[in-house]
Parts: C-alpha cells; structure tokens; sequence
C-alpha cells in the first residue's frame, strides 16, 4: 500500500504538507526495518532501551491519535506500551493501514486554528499535526540508531567485524 495516498482530497495546504511529511516518515520507517527480521525488529540495544518495533508502533499510534483529533474525528489510541513485540509483517501491516487513515483524517480536516479540548488542555488542530509530526519524526530517529546498533552488534553484543 506504500505511495497509495494521492492526497488529491486534501484541501488544507497544512494537512497537505503534514501528509506529504508523515508519507516520507513512513517510508524512512520501512528502510529502517527492512530485511532486518523479527529478532531485529524486536532486539533492544540494552536495559531500559527499547526495540524498533516498540518505538514506530508507538510513533504510529501518536501520528493516529493527532491527525484524528486534528480532523475532529478522535480515534481509540491504546495506552502506550514501548515493550510490545511484534513481527515485521505486522508493522508493514501497520504502516499500510496508517497511510490510509492519513488520507481519509486529513481530508476532512477545514479549520486547524479553533480550539480543542483535550481533557485539561486546551490546543488546536495545527499544533496537533505539528505536534505528532515532531513525535513521529522523533521515534523514527530512535528506531533508525537502534537499526545502526543492530546492524554493528546484533543479537551478540559483540562489534561486529572485530576479534576480540
């Protein structure tokens, strides 16, 4: 589903460049896990670190919950989990399905300025988009460096290419 959006229905030039943002995040987030397995996707560089696939799931679940309250349309994010396991398949499947949200919350957004209330604080769809692209452009960053460990590390701690 990668590149499925056309982002022809989006009318606001803000939710134009976030979707247009947030695509090449999602692709970036693809090279960051690619041919990597599930015992990479899932591997943590040390204690109170967490996997690739903990950090875009949840960079994934922000990116839902911002455009959505962005657009007026809150979506059912669950709590964070930053240990959650999963398999590469699953996170393609993920980012497939993030990509299609991404176009039909972005459509509908046409007034990002009025404010909105959520729970104690009072913000507005801008800052929202703003907002969850800094997050998810965040934990990309962080899934990509733990990419880089993994690949000069892996599963043995040891550098690789380098005796002992």
């Amino acid at each position: 589903m990668e590149g499925l959006t056309t982002m022809a229905e989006i009318t606001d030039p803000t939710a134009l460049a976030a979707s247009r943002t947030l695509l090449a995040r999602h692709r970036e987030m693809r090279k960051a896990i690619e041919g990597v397995g599930d015992t990479g996707i899932n591997w943590v560089p040390g204690a109170e670190t967490n996997s690739m696939f903990a950090v875009l799931w949840h960079a994934l679940d922000v990116e839902r919950n911002s455009i959505s309250n962005a657009a007026r349309r809150p979506a059912t994010v669950p709590p964070r989990d930053l240990t959650r396991h999963g398999t590469e398949a699953e996170l393609l499947a993920r980012l497939d399905e993030a990509e299609s949200e991404l176009e039909d919350y972005l459509a509908s957004v046409n007034d990002l300025s009025s404010d909105i209330q959520m729970g104690q604080r009072t913000t507005n769809g801008a800052a929202l988009i703003i907002g969850g692209v800094s997050h998810v452009t965040e934990h990309l960053a962080h899934a990509s460096l733990t990419r880089q460990l993994w690949d000069q590390y892996g599963s043995t701690g040891v550098l690789k290419g380098v005796e002992a």
